[in-house]
C-alpha cells in the first residue's frame, strides 16, 4: 500500500508541474525535483518519461471527466440543456483551470501526431464525452439523432475554449457561446403537437 501511495503521490505532483511547465521541454529530472523524487524512482514507478507523461495525461482526463460529471449532476433532475451547457462552460472556462486546459490542448495536438502512443487519451477525451452528453439530453434533443449532439456541443465548447485561452476575449466568446445555445434549443412544438 504505501508503494501505491508514492506512486499515486507522484503522480499527482507530475500533473501539476506538466500543467504549469508543459509537456514539451519538461524533462524527468524536471518532473523528479518537482515531485521530490530521483528520476530512478519515477524509472522504478513508470518505466519512462514517455509512460510516465501519458499516464498523468490519463490522470488528468479522469480529473476533467470527474469535474463534468459534478457539474452535470443527475441526469434523472437535468435542468434544460442550455443551463447545463453554461455551468460546464463556467467550469472549464474558469481562470483556475486554465493550466490544465493548456496541457489537455497541448496533449491533443501530441496525439495528432502520434495518434497510436495516444490512443487511449484520444478515445477518452473524445468517445467517452460524447456518450456522456448523449446520455443526459437525448430525452431532451430529439431533433439531434444518434450523437449528433454530443459531438456538436463537445467539439463547439472546446473550439471556444481554445479561442479563450488563446486570445483571453471573454466577451466575444460567451457571446458565441450564447448563439451556440439557441441552437440547442428544443424545436418549438408543431400546430398538431400544441393542440394534443
Amino acid at each position: 500500500m504505501p508503494e501505491e501511495n508514492t506512486r499515486e503521490r507522484i503522480l499527482a505532483s507530475v500533473v501539476d508541474t506538466l500543467a504549469r511547465s508543459g509537456m514539451a521541454g519538461t524533462g524527468l529530472r524536471d518532473l523528479a525535483s518537482a515531485a521530490g523524487v530521483s528520476h530512478r524512482t519515477l524509472l522504478y514507478h513508470f518505466g519512462s518519461r514517455d509512460a510516465l507523461v501519458l499516464e498523468a495525461l490519463r490522470e488528468l482526463r479522469d480529473r476533467q471527466f470527474a469535474q463534468l460529471t459534478h457539474t452535470l449532476g443527475n441526469p434523472g433532475a437535468t435542468p434544460p440543456p442550455q443551463d447545463l451547457a453554461r455551468g460546464v462552460w463556467k467550469n472549464i472556462s474558469a481562470s483556475e483551470s486554465s493550466d490544465w486546459f493548456k496541457l489537455f490542448f497541448e496533449a491533443y495536438v501530441a496525439s495528432l501526431r502520434a495518434p497510436d502512443a495516444y490512443e487511449e487519451f484520444l478515445d477518452g477525451v473524445v468517445h467517452r464525452w460524447v456518450g456522456l452528453i448523449d446520455a443526459i439530453f437525448e430525452e431532451q434533443w430529439p431533433h439531434l439523432e444518434n450523437d449528433e449532439a454530443g459531438t456538436l456541443l463537445l467539439a463547439a465548447l472546446r473550439g471556444l475554449h481554445l479561442d479563450l485561452l488563446a486570445t483571453g476575449d471573454r466577451a466575444r466568446v460567451e457571446r458565441a457561446l450564447e448563439t451556440l445555445l439557441r441552437f440547442f434549443a428544443p424545436p418549438a412544438p408543431t400546430e398538431g403537437e400544441r393542440s394534443r
